[in-house]
């Protein structure tokens, strides 16, 4: 099943795009955001095909989004501690039991796309919500928004 994302950027930029594929066309279809280095513009290609030219100006150099010059060097985010409790009956809780915890640890780092093919592409691709290179300003402030869902 394929992601429905947004990316903004503070400039006012703001584009939607369906990335992955289907249940039907996912062995065969990846689409993914690019970046055209000659028009600077941005748009999504299947990057299982032999053919990912800009579909702007079709030009061959390219930049997937997951290319590390195109983030914003991040240090990575420290892990949040949440405690839970489970839930008691009343006579425990006359009995002053001890709650139980529940403890999970949550990262402060949210993927907004990914996509595990690794066997196919040698990499996983991956998108999160932290700054990238925008094709309208050229600052590293464009951000990706998980919308929904497509198939």
């Amino acid at each position: 099943m394929g992601s429905l994302i947004s990316a903004k950027c503070t400039c006012g930029y703001e584009t939607r795009m369906a990335l992955g594929g289907g249940m039907r066309s996912h062995l065969t279809y990846c689409a993914f955001p690019c970046y055209c280095q000659d028009c600077k513009s941005m748009y999504e290609a299947n990057l299982l095909s032999d053919d990912t030219s800009c579909s702007e100006c079709g030009s061959q150099n390219i930049l997937p989004y997951d290319d590390k010059s195109m983030r914003k060097i991040v240090l990575p985010r420290p892990v949040r501690r949440v405690v839970r409790y489970v839930q008691q009956t009343l006579w425990e809780k006359l009995l002053r039991r001890e709650q139980e915890e529940i403890v999970s640890y949550v990262s402060t780092d949210i993927n907004v796309f990914d996509r595990h093919s690794g066997s196919r592409l040698g990499r996983d691709l991956y998108l999160t919500n932290e700054g990238y290179l925008c094709p309208n300003c050229q600052n590293f402030t464009l951000k990706f928004y998980d919308v929904g869902c497509w198939d």
